[in-house]
């Protein structure tokens, strides 16, 4: 285990750092659910100032856990090396997170109606509950140190992968003799694009809790691979 379970009172700066990262992933899905509410629903200003707000949390424990894992090898010598690396790895994608639920926001104002996307809305929906159900699996994978999970995880993140781009190829194929350029596809494109960024950041996440450092990141290492 990376993270020991201790006591509140045997905790040092490592752990406390870690448990600041599970509460920025915590986080992370809470700005996700709000974005997407938004997007199915009619978006409230109320909740685009509370994403903002989040995202800001987010930076300050981001600048919160890099500080106390320096303090911490500054004075242990190196000890808990391999778990204070993977903690400036996984805070590093946990701010991304931020930053690409606070990218969606801002497309979220800048439309002034529901999107109509027709044929594509229905494929967005999925990807929504997909990408929620992924941000489920990250928490019991890295939270937990659950290897199954992040094995899961790992194996998912193809699929997702796959399924952004078929969308996009899709959608550029149908489009391609349009003399107009669609606002709502315009959108479309840009959320695509984003929720695989989401996606790609949780799936490195996981990753640290089945890969060695080096591979934070790829798919789990095969036997004949270096």
């Amino acid at each position: 285990m990376l993270f020991s379970k201790k006591k509140e009172a045997e905790k040092g700066l490592v752990d406390a750092a870690f448990d600041e990262a599970v509460q920025m992933l915590q986080m992370g899905q809470q700005m996700f659910a709000l974005v997407t509410n938004a997007l199915v629903e009619t978006s409230v200003d109320e909740d685009i100032a509370k994403i903002s707000t989040i995202d800001k949390e987010i930076n300050k424990l981001h600048r919160n856990v890099r500080k106390k894992i320096f303090e911490h090898l500054s004075i242990s010598g190196g000890r808990d090396l391999f778990s204070s690396l993977v903690l400036l790895s996984v805070v590093n994608d946990l701010e991304r997170i931020g930053d690409y639920n606070k990218n969606i926001a801002d497309i979220i104002e800048m439309i002034p109606t529901k999107l109509d996307l027709g044929e594509y809305d229905k494929p967005l929906k999925k990807l929504y509950k997909e990408t929620d159900n992924f941000f489920n699996l990250t928490l019991s994978a890295f939270g937990e140190e659950d290897e199954k999970s992040a094995k899961a995880v790992l194996k998912k993140y193809r699929q997702i992968s796959r399924t952004c781009d078929g969308l996009l190829r899709k959608m550029f194929e149908e489009n391609q003799s349009s003399k107009k350029v669609n606002k709502d596809l315009i959108a479309f494109v840009l959320l695509i694009r984003y929720f695989k960024r989401l996606n790609a950041h949780l799936k490195n996440i996981a990753s640290t809790v089945v890969n060695p450092f080096h591979r934070i990141g790829y798919r789990q290492k095969k036997k004949y691979e270096n």
